[in-house]
């Protein structure tokens, strides 16, 4: 899937792209606009993507302090989105090198279940470790590119 296809199939079918996101250099991701709360809080989307998966952040910013309120990880299905796994956090303070280790560890999860569900139950956890790193990187440098517009 090439850029441009996999933006316009990210768009159509992820809210958060539909909401005229932007991307963020700081954060190497493109972010929707921020919805505040009555309590004063900020929340908004982060979206990562790659020609294999895409990730939706859930990002709360309180008075102090950034959020990762959630993970939504999808894979594509005939350039479609779908839905494959998702995780809740509380009171999980945000840095890159969390979006990191609980993305992979996610996405990890996502391959060791489809393993076993197609039969291949030979794939070692450090296979499968080395192959989740190569997928979430994916994900920071293709969104660059297409945050870069190249």
């Amino acid at each position: 899937m090439n850029t441009n296809s996999l933006v316009l199939a990210a768009k159509s079918a992820l809210p958060s792209l539909a909401n005229n996101v932007t991307y963020n250099e700081a954060a190497k991701m493109f972010l929707s606009p921020g919805y505040q709360s009555q309590a004063g809080n900020v929340y908004q989307e982060g979206i990562r993507l790659s020609r294999h998966i895409a990730v939706d952040y859930s990002i709360g910013h309180g008075f102090c302090r950034s959020f990762l309120n959630g993970i939504k990880l999808y894979i594509w299905d005939n350039n479609k989105p779908k839905l494959v796994a998702h995780k809740c956090f509380s009171s999980y303070y945000l840095s890159e090198s969390a979006i990191k280790y609980e993305t992979e560890a996610i996405v990890k999860e996502h391959l060791r279940n489809s393993c076993k569900v197609l039969g291949f139950e030979n794939a070692t956890d450090s296979q499968l470790t080395e192959l989740s790193r190569a997928l979430v990187s994916e994900t920071q440098k293709t969104t660059q590119l297409i945050g870069h517009g190249e």
